[in-house]
């Protein structure tokens, strides 16, 4: 997935979400974070570009500047973890969508997002949505839209990830066991695409609970972190991706 498209640009109660919604393709997350007084105008918001790049443009290098979707794939040129892994029977299931649709919801707090894959017959719907106090709110929903056919879609995981800035270097997260769950966790960013899972088919007490990434280690009083947790009491998975193309991806599915 590569820098192109108009911006959307999310504001509330001083948090702000900008995203670039291409023409029939996934939109990008661009920015999450403070909002420091991001514009409205698509040349104001066209400066965070080259802000938030982690690599130069295509005129100065061989690669095109990678920037990854809210469902990251091997199609967008994603070299991480897959947002989405599916099969029918044993065929794996790539998809590429065919169509895109986004629409900014009244209020202009909320993102809406329909996606078709006309070829694996896959359907996507995603609801991004700022709730009060600054919380960022995602929710996906994967869809068969095969009619013609018994066989079923099988997903075996899919994930929501939002970019944290190239500044985050530090990464909180807890692990534990009766009675001592929620014990804190904190070291260096990792490199590379990590993984944390629990499978008891419950949250159970060695949960991640929550992935933090600071800039710095993270303070009680003072500092930026930015946080994924995931509203499931069920078999979890969260990820991070701090790879060399772009900025790091937390997310959890």
């Amino acid at each position: 997935m590569f820098d192109n498209g108009n911006h959307v640009a999310l504001r509330r109660d001083g948090v702000a979400v900008v995203l670039k919604a291409p023409e029939n393709e996934m939109p990008q997350v661009e920015y999450w974070g403070r909002n420091f007084g991001v514009p409205s105008a698509e040349d104001g918001l066209a400066a965070l570009d080259a802000m938030t790049l982690k690599v130069t443009p295509l005129a100065e290098k061989p690669d095109a500047a990678l920037r990854p979707s809210l469902l990251p794939q091997g199609a967008e040129a994603f070299a991480g973890r897959p947002g989405l892994e599916a099969y029918r029977g044993t065929t794996p299931v790539f998809v590429r969508w065919t169509a895109v649709e986004t629409q900014v919801a009244e209020g202009g707090h909320e993102l809406l997002v329909h996606a078709k894959d006309a070829v694996n017959l896959v359907g996507l719907d995603v609801r991004l949505r700022l709730a009060e106090g600054g919380l960022v709110l995602m929710d996906e929903r994967i869809a068969n839209i095969d009619m013609e056919h018994d066989e079923p879609l099988t997903v075996n995981w899919l994930d929501s990830v939002l970019p944290v800035p190239r500044r985050a270097d530090h990464l909180t997260q807890f692990t534990g066991r009766w009675p001592l769950e929620k014990q804190l966790q904190t070291g260096p960013l990792p490199r590379g695409s990590v993984t944390r899972d629990c499978r008891h088919g419950k949250t159970s007490h060695e949960s991640p609970w929550l992935f933090i990434a600071s800039d710095g280690e993270p303070l009680f009083d003072s500092g930026e972190v930015w946080a994924c947790h995931l509203a499931w009491s069920g078999n979890q998975t969260y990820r991070l991706d701090n790879l060399p193309q772009h900025e790091p991806l937390l997310g959890a599915g």
